[in-house]
């Protein structure tokens, strides 16, 4: 049976199935920057919280985020030394300040992206080489199950029926207000499937999906039923049979153009 793999009818046990995929997916290489990203400094970051309430990231934690972020992606030492170039004083006390209005209650609006958004200009206008999808990354440090990254693959999923023509590979324009739709996006997705997906999750699939270069419209089909360890019985989808859209491969990886020349320095 084929069952769609667009975004917000993507079914609960087929999200779980292709997210298992995803430590899988990861080259070697890459396994010990995405062990801090994902797990170690989110960590340490809610200690800090608990412990004495002082949330922030350290010069060295933003290189390491900036260091997966371009093997991930598309390596630009530039970017790097831009970011290198900031004294650890300030990101320390940057990034304090946008964690502090990321987690304080809105009252100037209802929209949930409002803080996000504020704590994303805090990051963007005081660092050197932080862009908006860069200051996505600190942000959904603190806060993975509601902040997304801004990464290419979660864009380009969600937003797919917006231009579906262009797949993996469709320009991207990276400013506040693409991320704000990106936000939104992932925030309903989130709201409607009650609590039972993180924004976090949501870019491990996309991630998946884009580097297998799967055709979102074409579905996927789930061949056989298995049962868990708890006894119940749940599909389980064995291969990614969709039509796969001819994607770009930079480093091993998926990878599509970019719009902004300005941006290729600061993303």
């Amino acid at each position: 049976m084929k069952y769609s793999i667009k975004a917000p009818a993507l079914a609960p046990f087929l999200r779980k199935t292709i997210l298992h995929q995803y430590a899988a997916s990861v080259p070697e290489e890459l396994r010990g920057l995405d062990h801090e990203r994902y797990d170690a400094l989110p960590a340490r970051v809610a200690k800090r919280k608990e412990d004495d309430g002082d949330v922030f990231l350290s010069k060295e934690e933003v290189v390491g985020l900036v260091e997966w972020k371009l093997k991930h992606g598309t390596f630009r030492p530039k970017l790097l030394q831009m970011v290198t170039s900031n004294p650890a004083t300030l990101i320390e006390s940057t990034t304090r300040q946008a964690f502090a209005i990321l987690s304080s209650p809105s009252s100037t609006s209802t929209t949930p992206s409002t803080n996000a958004l504020t704590a994303l200009k805090t990051l963007t206008t005081a660092l050197k080489g932080i862009g908006p999808a860069t200051a996505s990354l600190i942000l959904s440090i603190a806060s993975p199950a509601r902040v997304p990254f801004f990464s290419d693959e979660l864009w380009r999923w969600v937003m797919w029926d917006e231009a579906s023509q262009h797949g993996w590979r469709r320009p991207i324009t990276y400013s506040a207000k693409v991320y704000g739709e990106l936000f939104a996006r992932v925030s309903r997705i989130v709201e409607d499937a009650g609590g039972e997906v993180q924004a976090v999750e949501l870019e491990k699939v996309a991630w998946v999906l884009g580097r297998k270069g799967v055709d979102v419209d074409g579905g996927v089909e789930v061949e056989d039923v298995e049962e868990t360890e708890s006894g119940e019985v749940e599909k389980i989808a064995k291969v990614l049979k969709g039509t796969k859209r001819k994607v770009v491969e930079t480093n091993g990886l998926a990878e599509g153009p970019r719009r902004s020349s300005r941006l290729k320095t600061k993303t």
